[in-house]
């Protein structure tokens, strides 16, 4: 449609180069309109923000993607409490819910859903209120919380219906106990229940903070559970308690889910570019692959190797590689989407192979075999060529680079010029292990 090219030629401005973002838009056309995504809309977000929200939600709509939108009601629900004549408290973290506020409750979450599918309607895009029905509850312990529930079921129909009639649901996390009474429930708890029926490619946290925050107040981009080890993670002591517990129940919830699921959180203004392009913008949480390392090539699947690096290069490695290279080690994600080859060049450590599938960018993988690389090698140096679309990548995680006709040699951990300058004369000289380009 004209309109859709129009809306990707203006991200294709703002965002990234064509291909990247074309990878991703047929990425998430290959997913059932139904399965794309659960998006949890921060209640506060949802009033302080509500042009940022819709207008992010409108760009899915319009290239074709229709989201299931979860919200809450934020500091309303504390507003809606006092008004019915009871103070808002707090038990482990969950809010207690009078049941003398059960109308006061239902009626300022209809009031967010209703303002939020306004505000989606006045960008153009058709979305359908379900503010109540979709999520069934049992009371989480009436005599301590009041109306606070677990969620038990998911209707879905409601949901088939808008998806039907090329809608974005818009649902508000209020739940329905078997009584028919109003209960509140959890966001997780929400997001989770939707994220178990449909197993969506993404769940996404719109949030104020952008991201999840480490001790310094900065956004982790990515965290790949795999292979930073989910518990110790969630449980790390330097973390703010905030990221601490939405690991954890991350954790919890992507162990249920199929392995190609992931979590994004970021916030309204970022969440384009956090879907469509491989840098992102705020914090990509994946279950991820753990890292492997082999000493040599023979404890290695050298066909899926083989294949894994071809297919990032598009061109076929020589023969005998794997006899003519002196392997110092070689890292490997568990499903072969990622590896590093380190070998040996003039005595120093020499990364000779980098790949990463492209559906597998973005994910944090390249980083976390670097990370791995570098904590067993100290030293190391490799080259890339100039025209190497990553090249800004190295230069970031390099201590120098030299160019040297159509490569740019790098080291990190080399300090003597005579070291470095042998390293650059022995990478500048290295045959090709893949075969010419078609111009060459």
């Amino acid at each position: 449609m004209p309109e859709t090219r129009e809306t990707i030629a203006r991200l294709l401005q703002t965002l990234s180069g064509r291909k990247e973002v074309e990878a991703y838009l047929s990425r998430y056309a290959g997913v059932a309109a139904h399965r794309f995504a659960v998006i949890r809309v921060d209640g506060g977000l949802l009033f302080d923000q509500q042009h940022a929200v819709a207008s992010a939600l409108s760009f899915l709509h319009r290239v074709g993607l229709l989201p299931i939108v979860v919200h809450g009601a934020g500091r309303r629900l504390g507003e809606a409490l006092a008004s019915a004549g009871c103070d808002l408290r707090w038990i482990d973290g969950s809010p207690v819910v009078p049941p003398a506020a059960a109308e006061a409750m239902r009626r300022v979450y209809q009031q967010a859903n209703l303002a939020l599918v306004d505000a989606l309607a006045d960008a153009g895009v058709a979305a359908r209120p379900v503010p109540a029905g979709v999520f069934l509850a049992n009371p989480r312990d009436p005599q301590t919380f009041g109306l606070v529930g677990r969620v038990s079921d998911v209707d879905d129909a409601p949901l088939r219906s808008a998806f039907a009639a090329h809608q974005i649901p818009v649902v508000t996390d209020l739940a329905l106990s078997p009584e028919g009474r109003v209960l509140f429930v959890d966001d997780d708890d929400a997001v989770g229940a939707l994220a178990h029926r449909f197993e969506p490619y993404k769940i996404i946290y719109l949030d104020p903070a952008g991201g999840l925050l480490d001790a310094s107040g900065r956004i982790i981009p990515a965290v790949n559970l795999a292979a930073d080890g989910s518990v110790p993670l969630a449980a790390t002591s330097g973390l703010p308690g905030m990221t601490r517990r939405r690991l954890s129940r991350l954790t919890a919830m992507l162990t249920a889910l199929p392995d190609e699921t992931s979590v994004s959180i970021t916030a309204p203004d970022d969440l384009a570019r956090e879907l469509f392009t491989h840098k992102g913008r705020g914090t990509l949480v994946r279950k991820g692959e753990a890292v492997l390392a082999f000493r040599d090539f023979a404890s290695v699947d050298r066909a899926r190797l083989r294949a894994l690096i071809e297919g990032c290069f598009g061109r076929p490695m020589v023969p005998d590689y794997f006899e003519r290279k002196r392997c110092q080690r070689v890292y490997v994600t568990e499903q072969y989407r990622a590896a590093a080859v380190v070998t040996e060049e003039a005595g120093l450590p020499y990364l000779d192979k980098l790949a990463v599938t492209s559906k597998a960018r973005g994910e944090g993988l390249a980083a976390k075999l670097w990370n791995r690389m570098r904590a067993d090698f100290p030293r190391l140096f490799w080259r890339a060529r100039d025209d190497n679309p990553v090249r800004g990548w190295y230069f970031d995680r390099a201590d120098g680079g030299v160019r040297r006709g159509k490569w740019v040699v790098f080291w990190y951990g080399i300090e003597d010029f005579a070291a470095i300058g042998r390293c650059v004369a022995a990478a500048e000289s290295l045959p090709e292990t893949l075969a010419p380009r078609a111009a060459e």
